[in-house]
């Protein structure tokens, strides 16, 4: 029998390997007369009841959630886990039921999955407790999910090419009722009747469905094309289930599949009309067939599988976007009745434009992957088929965090079941109240050794933002805390990780593969007044440890505008804006041509640099002078992992180091000798500091830790040189990097002739101030975020995570 799969997909050999040429396609053809116009409309209109029924299943059972919740004497959060719970069920199970539909055929998947759902449906209905009703929601849910991909898989089967679109867009049409009416009438019932009563309708429409299917539903899969029929062999087999998601390892699937995901996903939250949905998915689909009509004709029966796709230009590029920029615009400034209007054409143009990529996206699906329609159509959407859960009703004072005083500590019960303590002095202190908070400055005000030792709160009670505390004294004083700042700074125990620790899962450690993708900016995105490109580049060195900016005019003058966008430069013995180049100017080998080995700048420094630039303005006559750089958090974690005792030991002992090149200067840090090679501050590597060539005498070492020292940082320099850590990169003119000099460690080969290279340091905090203003601009905190609309001063909230 031919396959019908797309020649891209055959060409690529991703996912089908029994692809065939176009020419053999059409041996295919006569097997779609199997059945009349008449019949055909009627299996669609059957196939359709499938779909909706796992769209009922889950929608109409998040209007009963209080119900039940109230009836089984359990929270809103409990009662969720069986949505959860059925929800993950429906997403295996499509996958499961759409691998057996292939092997067995589509009737005998739909009466055994509807067996299964109806079982379900009943426990659900009868269900005793929590527990019950979890475990036979599973059943329900996964029954149900055979629907939708099985169904679609019968669509492939029974409509030839031309005649899929408009049969697929009938299809969703139906389908995507459920989540329009399914919340309504299950809210009804269940107020009017029982949320019981609806999971019996439910299973009684399950019931009648498996009759219909039983008695007078055929078999639609083709002959010879099932896979019991290839083997030989109709017992029971154990298949892989998720091998369905292979077919998405295609780009050009991937791609369709993102469509058509997002497509559906915003009919659930857009909630478009229903007559717009069932219009677009009907009319889209006929064009799409007489789109792949056309184009077939026009290439002499020739066919392409995009040809489906072109219908959708339209809407995706200019209906979509154009009716939402006209809808915000009108909201904004358009009041009154004329207002209603626009706004409605506008949800009528973007409800077709949303819908009518589905149906084609769908058809697609099943052309290119013809034998595997179900297969295909289960994985790309078995959760995007499930409606998004409710949305979250502001606190009441049934669900409000918990609050109550004991002689010591406020202790406050979180609504996700965690508790946390707060003594009562540390909350006094931690008044941000007008009287105890400068809210301009963001300074304290209150004097806390006038806190009594055994303050004691006269009243907490619990609000809809925070904790409300009442204190004792000649006037009423009372302070406020949101639930937020008090779960980010608990201590007792500590419910979220420090601030800081948070930054640092965020950095990406590398190694010599970082090559391949190294992160860079444009010069013009970091010089624009938005700042958007300067917090990209940050975030890029906070990331990585390096990045850089490229399109930089190779000038002394336009690299240290650029480092200015930072911060202040700091001014060092080299100066605030320097140039290298080998000219021994300088008592420092940076200042010759000889290789330098990995390094980090200014460990003679006791606070070293934060950044350092670097910008190649010119190579003349010569060779050589490529720029290594190493991730020496990357080598750390290696140590650590690999040499756990060197590792403490490069953390403990301290490093001696000098600068005195130049006659009129000495440079040592203060105190000499006290700072390791690797520091760390509560567990977390802070800062790396190696260079072995402005390393003194190391006289500061027992005598039985001295051979442990020097195998300790072999071991070091071994890790730091090995191929794996190093990445090379030859710069040019134009092209600026700049290095977290507390994290990665700089180098260059030996180079010839005339190499002018000019640079500049910012400070640490200079850095990390930068980073964090644009990052309460760009990416705030959730604190700051809940607390924009009472606590912020000058654009800062005084709940900051960092004040």
């Amino acid at each position: 029998m031919a396959s019908e799969q797309t020649p891209l997909l055959e060409a690529a050999a991703v996912v089908d390997e029994q692809s065939v040429p176009e020419e053999t396609r059409q041996e295919r053809d006569p097997i779609y007369d199997r059945f009349t116009s008449a019949q055909k409309r009627a299996i669609v209109l059957h196939v359709t009841f499938s779909g909706v029924i796992p769209l009922f299943v889950s929608g109409s059972f998040i209007p009963s959630l209080p119900q039940i919740a109230k009836e089984f004497n359990s929270t809103g959060p409990i009662i969720n886990l069986a949505v959860s719970a059925s929800v993950f069920a429906a997403c295996f199970g499509s996958l499961f039921w759409a691998v057996y539909s292939g092997y067995y055929g589509r009737k005998p998947v739909y009466l055994v999955a509807t067996l299964i759902s109806c079982i379900g449906s009943v426990g659900v209905a009868l269900a005793p407790s929590v527990a019950s009703l979890i475990f036979f929601r599973i059943f329900q849910a996964a029954g149900a999910s055979s629907g939708f991909s099985n169904s679609m898989g019968v669509i492939g089967d029974v409509y030839a090419l031309e005649e899929r679109g408009t049969a697929t867009g009938v299809f969703f049409a139906g389908v995507l009722l459920g989540p329009a009416i399914a919340p309504v009438i299950g809210g009804f019932v269940a107020e009017v009747w029982s949320w019981r009563v609806m999971q019996a309708a439910i299973f009684v429409s399950g019931v009648v469905f498996f009759i219909v299917t039983l008695l007078f539903f055929p078999e639609t899969m083709h002959p010879g094309a099932s896979g019991a029929e290839k083997a030989g062999r109709r017992g029971f087999v154990i298949l892989n289930p998720f091998q369905s998601l292979t077919l998405v390892r295609s780009p050009v699937v991937l791609c369709v599949i993102t469509a058509g995901i997002t497509t559906l996903l915003a009919d659930f939250f857009l909630v478009v009309p229903v007559a717009y949905t069932v219009w677009a998915h009907r009319s889209t689909g006929y064009l799409s067939d007489r789109t792949i009509t056309a184009r077939r004709k026009a290439r002499g029966g020739v066919w392409v599988p995009e040809d489906r796709l072109r219908g959708i230009q339209l809407s995706g590029l200019v209906f979509i976007p154009g009716s939402l920029l006209i809808a915000g615009y009108t909201t904004t400034y358009v009041d009154g009745w004329p207002g209603i209007v626009i706004n409605m054409i506008c949800l009528f143009i973007n409800g077709f434009g949303v819908d009518s990529v589905l149906a084609t996206v769908g058809a697609y699906n099943v052309d290119i992957l013809h034998d595997r329609s179900a297969e295909i159509t289960a994985a790309a959407i078995p959760n995007a088929t499930h409606p998004p859960p409710p949305t979250p009703t502001p606190p009441t004072k049934a669900n409000l965090p918990l609050s109550n005083i004991d002689n010591r500590k406020v202790v406050v019960g979180f609504e996700n079941g965690q508790w946390a303590k707060y003594h009562h002095i540390w909350l006094r202190d931690h008044c941000r109240c007008p009287q105890c908070y400068n809210a301009v400055t963001k300074q304290r005000l209150v004097n806390t050794f006038e806190i009594p030792h055994d303050v004691k709160p006269v009243e907490v009670e619990s609000k809809a933002d925070g904790l409300e505390v009442t204190w004792p004294g000649t006037t009423t004083h009372t302070s406020f805390y949101p639930w937020s700042w008090l779960k980010q700074n608990s201590y007792d125990p500590p419910l979220q990780p420090p601030l800081q620790r948070r930054e640092f899962s965020e950095r990406v450690l590398w190694g010599s593969k970082i090559q391949q993708s190294p992160p860079a900016v444009p010069y013009a995105d970091v010089m624009s007044e938005d700042d958007k490109g300067l917090f990209r580049w940050l975030s890029q060195i906070d990331k990585f440890g390096f990045c850089f900016v490229s399109g930089v005019p190779p000038t002394p003058e336009a690299t240290e505008e650029l480092v200015k966008k930072i911060g202040f430069i700091r001014e060092t013995k080299y100066g605030k804006f320097w140039e290298v180049m080998a000219d021994h100017s300088r008592g420092d080998t940076a200042y010759t041509n000889i290789a330098l080995g990995a390094h980090t700048d200014n460990t003679y420094f006791t606070d070293p640099c934060g950044l350092q630039a670097f910008h190649l303005l010119s190579h003349e006559d010569g060779s050589g002078g490529s720029t290594l750089l190493v991730d020496g958090f990357y080598v750390a974690s290696l140590l650590k992992e690999l040499h756990p005792t060197a590792y403490e030991i490069l953390t403990r002992v301290g490093v001696p180091s000098h600068a005195a090149g130049d006659a009129d200067s000495v440079y040592t840090p203060s105190p000499q000798g006290a700072y390791p090679i690797l520091r760390e501050a509560n567990g977390e590597l802070m800062q790396v500091r190696w260079n072995n060539d402005d390393r003194s005498v190391m006289n500061n070492l027992a005598p039985s830790e001295l051979e442990e020292w020097y195998d300790a940082v072999r071991l070091w320099h071994k890790l730091i040189t090995a191929a794996d850590s190093e990445y090379w990169v030859q710069l040019s003119p134009g092209t600026t990097v700049v290095v977290d000099n507390h994290r990665v460690l700089h180098g260059r080969s030996a180079f010839t002739g005339k190499r002018r290279l000019c640079g500049a340091y910012v400070g640490v905090d200079e850095y990390r101030s930068k980073l964090a203003v644009l990052r309460e601009k760009f990416a705030p905190d959730s604190i700051s975020a809940e607390t924009a609309s009472f606590a912020t001063v000058n654009g800062r909230s005084i709940w900051n995570p960092s004040l």
